[in-house]
């Protein structure tokens, strides 16, 4: 019998492999308006355009991130109702885009029930554990339905939700529209790292739709889970903002409002 303190009689090193270790999770969700209003301009067109595009982005991202994130996605359709297109996040390897139809009413307000909910460790997160913050990018091109701001107050009060990357992209924001820029103008400004997209030029919502997302996601899957000092946090949200700028400040009718920090509205 070989003496056990031979180390030649061991298992060579070369078939000892680390184990995988899991992978950290980034959620992305899409709040996406289907009113009827949606119809004009072809802006409900745009959308169905564009998601297949974005999964395939996002799908590429998370092949690509083998030590980062991976990418999880779901969307949030609202019209008369809210409604989730997927019980709970899907990895962006398996998620599969179904067109959307545009009809009825604004009911931002469900959405929001639908995202909170969605936020929540018990429900979607998984374990909060090594998770990536969630960014969340909202579309919507109308005025909301009265009661709005109770149910955002509601989604404030997440801690998910307020550490989120949030960017809304706003279509045809008429500045009569004074409904849907307060209410999208409180939606990101909740923890101070949102951004807001007005389109004018409604032949360039698929591209912005596209560069966001691709943007956010290479961006946000490969930060750390935290900082003790959120200075990294920081770095993030504003290499975000910056990359979003310089893809898009080159395009007529696509503009990056300042918000006014004594003020819900943007400039």
């Amino acid at each position: 019998m070989p003496c056990l303190c031979d180390i030649s009689h061991t298992m060579p090193l070369t078939d000892i492999r680390p184990l995988p270790c899991a992978r950290r999770r980034m959620n992305m969700f899409y709040l996406i308006d289907t009113s009827g209003s949606m119809n004009h301009n072809g802006c409900i067109e745009s959308v169905n355009e564009a998601m297949p595009e974005i999964i395939e982005i996002l799908r590429d991202v998370t092949l690509g991130n083998k030590d980062y994130g991976e990418i999880f996605v779901n969307c949030i359709a609202f019209s008369n109702r809210a409604r989730l297109l997927e019980p709970m996040p899907v990895s962006a390897l398996d998620y599969s885009w179904s067109n959307l139809e545009a009809y009825g009413l604004t009911n931002m307000g469900e959405a929001f029930d639908l995202l909170d909910a969605q936020l929540r460790p018990e429900a979607a997160l998984g374990a909060t554990a090594g998770n990536l913050r969630p960014a969340v990018i909202l579309l919507s091109d109308g005025d909301p339905d009265a009661g709005w701001e109770s149910h955002l107050e509601s989604l404030r009060e997440n801690p998910w939700f307020a550490d989120s990357y949030k960017i809304a992209i706003a279509i045809g924001a008429a500045p009569d529209k004074v409904a849907m820029r307060k209410a999208i103008s409180e939606f990101t400004a909740i923890g101070g790292k949102g951004s807001v997209i007005s389109v004018t030029d409604m032949g360039k919502l698929t591209e912005v739709i596209r560069t966001v997302s691709a943007t956010v996601s290479r961006i946000a899957s490969r930060a750390r889970v935290r900082t003790e000092t959120g200075t990294e946090t920081e770095t993030v949200d504003s290499q975000i903002h910056a990359g979003i700028s310089a893809a898009l400040e080159p395009l007529d009718g696509v503009d990056i409002p300042a918000i006014a920090p004594d003020s819900p509205f943007w400039d």
